[in-house]
């Protein structure tokens, strides 16, 4: 698609507007339960390792309380020294009551 973009009339071609609105359009739709959630936290700049590890120690027990909860993982520090992600698997379709 070729639309006008200079002051003297000049065309140019502009493809990632419709780039962009494709993936927009299919990146917005809802997705069903895949059985896996991804969460992150920052703390504060001039936080400690042991510091985020209190914080994400408490996420972990957290996910842990849900009945769909299968599998955790924390990843503290990275990937700079005040970032935590957690991630819970959660129990198949099949298994849930």
């Amino acid at each position: 698609m070729i639309h006008q973009c200079y002051s003297d009339g000049h065309e140019c071609p502009i493809l990632v507007k419709n780039f962009i609105i494709n993936i927009d359009t299919h990146s917005l739709k809802t997705v069903e339960d895949q059985g896996f959630i991804l969460t992150m936290g920052i703390a504060p700049d001039n936080a400690s390792v042991q510091y985020v590890q209190t914080y994400a120690e408490q996420v972990e027990d957290i996910l842990s309380t849900y009945p769909e909860y299968d599998q955790t993982f924390v990843i503290v520090s990275m990937p700079v020294e005040n970032n935590v992600m957690a991630g819970m698997v959660l129990t198949p379709w099949s298994q849930r009551e």
